[in-house]
């Protein structure tokens, strides 16, 4: 006696396997946002650099005096002694909000170094580049995000500290006004100069893979490179000097006088080309390495 077997679902009838979902390049910056603004180090970060930069704004105009702004004087210009109060105004002015652009390079290092080596520490990276077999749109969407965050902090910062610092420096005389082409650019270069930091740190990062070791070069290319091309008795050191990170960013926050070797639009190229480098080397490294 022979026995029907059940009847087999048929592979049209069966239901359709989910398809994976394919992650767009603006899903990896909505992904890389969500990231960066969620952890305390980069709330903390930022805070320090706010703080940082209207700090030591406030204490420059707070202490400034008369005698002081007279001596070092401002651009000046061919007008009358007015037209050059009025210059050093905008000058002591640019140069409160922009005191602390030191220390809060430092901080936005650091916050570039944290965004990928945090990731390495954790393991969070092998997931990272798991939903992302490619790898390198993770490490660009991550650049972007870093670089618009830092740049739009450090625009609100800038701008922010000029206009504290303007009412201070008009109770002791100095009409600051924030209607100066220069000192606009100024500001937003100092901000543009702060996205660069982070940016390049962030290759440093993907480079050393540690958070101690890419904080510690990046301070070393800040801090420590600038003195010691001068102090080093070899001239051809002297002439690249000015090309060094710290020193071509620094011009992008000032007003060009003329008396330095690298200023506009070359401050700005070299600045750019010293992140673009960095986040060259860690793309071919990210590459080639396993996580």
């Amino acid at each position: 006696m022979s026995t029907t077997s059940a009847p087999s679902r048929s592979h049209a009838g069966a239901p359709a396997p989910a398809q994976r979902g394919k992650l767009t390049f603006g899903g990896l910056l909505v992904s890389e946002w969500i990231k960066l603004t969620t952890v305390r180090s980069t709330v903390w970060s930022l805070a320090i650099l706010v703080l940082i930069s209207v700090g030591l704004g406030l204490l420059i105009a707070t202490f400034l005096e008369a005698g002081d702004a007279g001596a070092a004087g401002g651009p000046g210009g061919p007008g009358s002694p007015a037209d050059a109060a009025a210059a050093a105004a905008t000058d002591w002015a640019l140069t409160s909000a922009t005191a602390g652009m030191s220390m809060a390079s430092l901080v936005a290092a650091i916050l570039g170094a944290l965004n990928i080596t945090s990731e390495y520490s954790t393991g969070m990276i092998r997931s990272s580049l798991a939903a992302v077999p490619k790898r390198l749109p993770v490490l660009f969407a991550k650049a972007v995000v870093l670089a618009l965050v830092t740049f739009g902090v450090g625009l609100i910062t800038l701008f922010g500290t000029y206009l504290i610092v303007t009412p201070i420096l008009e109770g002791k005389g100095f009409e600051a006004h924030l209607d100066d082409p220069q000192t606009v650019i100024a500001l937003i270069g100092g901000a543009a100069y702060l996205a660069i930091v982070a940016v390049f740190s962030l290759g440093l990062g993907t480079i050393i893979r540690s958070g101690a070791g890419a904080i510690a070069a990046a301070v070393g290319v800040l801090l420590i490179l600038p003195p010691l091309f001068l102090l080093v008795p070899l001239e051809w050191l002297h002439d690249l000097a000015p090309y060094l990170l710290s020193s071509a960013g620094g011009q992008m926050h000032t007003i060009p006088t003329g008396s330095t070797d690298v200023e506009g639009w070359v401050a700005v190229i070299v600045s750019v080309a010293w992140a673009v480098v960095s986040l060259v080397v860690a793309a071919v490294l990210l590459k080639r390495r396993d996580a």
